[in-house]
């Protein structure tokens, strides 16, 4: 996509980084049913948060579905969410990532309450090349 295709020509060694740390990649637009786009843009709400979000949930739900090289055990929900980064330039990101960690509910095998943690980067919104520059520094 796009993005990949920018990252490569643009910022090599961030590629790189998400491909050695298997960091996902998800646009919101292109993760969804042409139903729920639809739907996104029926009431009144942001679509892009609510795209966002369902796109959110999808991606975090195959990623920590169960351990690699493993069958689920019947009945077995997969492996407690720990900590979630979101990266963006729009404050959708932001809250799209806090609406599904704050609506999972995660137990330990006692019943004790797992606690999940999402930090958020906010890019800025149509930054200058020497602002993008600095950006990518940070």
């Amino acid at each position: 996509g796009w993005i990949e295709d920018t990252t490569q020509k643009l910022m090599p060694s961030v590629k790189e980084v998400f491909e050695e740390l298997n960091v996902q990649v998800a646009l919101a637009r292109e993760n969804v049913t042409p139903c729920q786009k639809r739907h996104a843009f029926a009431d009144e709400r942001s679509a892009s948060h609510y795209l966002k979000r369902l796109t959110m949930t999808k991606v975090l739900r195959s990623i920590y579905a169960a351990r690699p090289g493993r069958k689920k055990p019947e009945g077995h929900k997969g492996r407690s969410w720990k900590n979630v980064v979101s990266i963006g330039d729009s404050p959708a990101e932001r809250l799209a990532l806090q609406d599904v960690v704050m609506a999972r509910v995660q137990r330990d095998c006692r019943g004790k309450a797992k606690e999940c943690r999402c930090k958020t980067v906010k890019l800025k919104s149509d930054p200058t090349l020497a602002e993008l520059t600095e950006q990518v520094k940070v």
